[in-house]
């Protein structure tokens, strides 16, 4: 994945926000090397927690980024991003439980959104968000 990525994107800087857990040498890769590993062997930046974020913490991350108390929204999802939006508006929750359920079909891609929103919230990015976007601080 990391190779067709920076094969489609030579030049482009790419920041990744992934879980803290693939620093461990625990992958199916044939060259033993840790997933974060692999992305950095492809010049990827990466920007992990050193411990998993709550579950809780995401999902807030996330509901934030879409619409705060105010009403503003401050993340918005190309149309043609389809895998993203089947998982935001299929989510499944677990009767009685405020967040969602780990078995889901759907958790996937909802779940890597709210590592990206989190990282956003928590100033891990190298951005600050301005009046017309992102800016490079």
């Amino acid at each position: 994945m990391a190779q067709a990525v920076r094969a489609d994107f030579p030049f482009q800087e790419i920041l990744c926000c992934p879980d803290p857990t693939g620093r461990r040498l625990q992958t199916s890769s044939a060259m033993g090397l840790s997933n974060h590993a692999i992305l950095q062997k492809y010049s990827f930046r990466i920007n992990a927690p050193r411990a998993p974020w709550s579950i809780r913490d995401k999902v807030s991350a996330t509901r934030l980024m879409i619409r705060d108390a105010n009403g503003h929204r401050r993340l918005k999802v190309d149309p043609r991003c389809k895998r993203v939006i089947r998982s935001l508006s299929k989510l499944e929750y677990r009767a009685g439980a405020s967040v969602p359920d780990p078995k889901s079909d759907h958790s996937h891609m909802a779940d890597a959104l709210g590592y990206a929103c989190i990282a956003l919230q928590k100033g891990l990015l190298p951005w600050s968000l301005g009046v017309t976007g992102f800016r490079v601080s």
